[in-house]
């Protein structure tokens, strides 16, 4: 595995759920990863200042 992606994924870590076994990877480990690549790095706080758009359906 290239360095740059295995620096990715170690960045990525992984986020213990109920039902994953300690350290098991979950399944947005991935998506994690890729955005780590991008150098996409967004806090909770960054994704609450987004604002939010509604679109009327019909």
């Amino acid at each position: 595995m290239p360095d740059a992606l295995r620096a990715a994924f170690s960045v990525a870590g992984t986020i213990e759920h109920d039902y994953l076994e300690p350290g098991q990877p979950d399944y947005d480990i991935c998506m994690r990863a890729v955005c780590a690549l991008a150098s996409l790095f967004c806090t909770v706080e960054d994704l609450h200042r987004v604002p939010l758009l509604v679109t009327p359906f019909g």
